[in-house]
Order: C-alpha cells, then structure tokens, then sequence
C-alpha cells in the first residue's frame, strides 16, 4: 500500500509541470545608444506559438542590476493587443494573439549608452507548457552602416 500511495504521489509531482500555463525566459542584453554618428537599438520579435490569445510582460533591468523606469515609453510595439505606450512602470505588458508574432523595438532612451539585460514571461489560461518562442537582434548604424547580431533568447527553444 505504501509503495502505491508513493507511486501515485511521484506521478502527482511529475505532472504539475505539464499543465504549466506559464513560463519564462531571460533576455540576455539589450544595447541602446544614440550619438551624431552612431546609432544602436535592440529588437525583439515574439511569437505565440499556441492557438490561443497569451499575455506577456517585459522586465528589463540596467546593467548595475536596477529596474528600467518608464519601460513601456521607450518601446515601439507592432501587432500585439492592448499594449499602452503611455504607462509608466518598470515593465510593459501587451496580448498576442494566437499563432501571432509582434515586434518590438527599444529605440526611444533617454541616454545614450544604455544597456542591461531583462526577462520575458508569459500567462495564459489554459495547459500549455510552451507558449512563446522569442529572438532579439542588436541593430547597429554607424555613418549608414548598418549590422546587426543575433541575441538568441532561451537558445531559440520555446518556453
């Protein structure tokens, strides 16, 4: 009796991952600055990988460590439902609808020079264990130049 009680509480643990309905992923930098010359913007595009409308927050953090005030002002959103460009708080926060992707573009600081890293989460009110997969991309243009790199966020896996 005791080894089946044990069973069943084993299986209970395994399967309380399996209806997750959220997640998480760290994005790991973002690089902003503007100068006469030199002009740098981080991007992110985001896609919900689920049928059904997700609700994702941004939080994105300095490089000392400190919260990124006033976020959502600093933010181009394109695609995504209920996103408010006026609120200020320390994360921004926007719907995607299913199958969607949204861009996002960092491009409107305060101060130049500004980088740091931040975290992407994701709710939705059913079972899905993924619902997001993300990529980010350093936009550089020195001079009309441009380039840009890669930022893979969660590896290129959905979470």
């Amino acid at each position: 009796m005791k080894k089946i009680l044990l069973a069943v509480a084993i299986c209970f643990i395994f399967t309380m991952g399996v209806a997750a309905n959220s997640g998480s992923a760290v994005i790991p930098g973002y690089l902003n600055g503007k100068t006469a010359s030199h002009f740098q913007c981080f991007v992110m595009h985001v896609s919900n990988i689920t049928p059904d409308p997700i609700d994702v927050e941004i939080i994105l953090y300095r490089r000392d460590g400190s919260l990124l005030n006033n976020v959502s002002s600093y933010v181009t959103v394109v695609n995504a439902l209920n996103f408010d460009g006026s609120a200020t708080k320390n994360t921004f926060q926007f719907s995607l609808g299913g199958n969607h992707t949204c861009g996002i573009t960092f491009d409107k600081w305060p101060e130049p020079g500004e980088f740091g890293y931040g975290i992407i989460k994701w709710k939705q009110n059913s079972t899905a264990v993924h619902g997001l997969v993300a990529r980010g991309y350093n936009v550089i243009v020195i001079n009309k130049n441009h380039a840009r790199s890669s930022i893979s966020i969660n590896e290129g896996q959905p979470f």
